[in-house]
């Protein structure tokens, strides 16, 4: 099997890019990222108020949120190049990274309720009776991903467990 390679060249002849093509069905797919829960378990009951969570998360790297604000306030000169040739192009592009990278949001019964940057957690002000808890992988700057990378479980929480 053969590439191709393409080159691409300004005029005088500098060079600003390259790119490798290889034929239909040589490419690499990376694995899609995967989160699923350890604890709580979908069925369980544990005691109200605070509520371990331990997640599994593969294929997506957890970053510190004052990382993801520095990266989303301060620009590559390469972004800025961008913006300055491109005007109105997406602020930020996603899809192209072997393991994407962000954080982890935690909803109960539909409402945001933390934000994760390891598999460990914790959630609190959980009361009596029966929850949905919702885990969604979403990128640094906070958009999701596409397609989503959620996970739910069911759980009942019980005063004095």
């Amino acid at each position: 099997m053969g590439f191709s390679m393409n080159l691409m060249r300004l005029a005088g002849g500098a060079l600003v890019g390259a790119c490798l093509l290889l034929p239909p069905g040589c490419e690499e797919e990376a694995e899609p990222p995967e989160v699923e829960f350890l604890a709580p378990q979908d069925g369980s009951t544990v005691a109200s108020g605070t509520v371990d969570v331990s997640l599994v998360i593969e294929h997506f790297t957890l970053v510190e949120l004052e990382a993801a604000l520095r990266a989303r306030h301060a620009p590559s000169r390469l972004a800025q190049w961008a913006d300055a040739l491109l005007p109105g192009r997406a602020a930020y592009a996603h899809g192209g990274e072997e393991f994407p990278e962000g954080h982890c949001v935690l909803r109960l019964d539909g409402v945001e309720v933390a934000t994760l940057t390891s598999t460990q957690g914790q959630v609190t002000g959980v009361e009596a009776g029966q929850h949905a808890l919702e885990a969604e992988l979403v990128y640094a700057d906070g958009d999701p991903l596409d397609p989503p990378v959620k996970v739910q479980v069911g759980f009942t929480a019980e005063d004095g467990t």
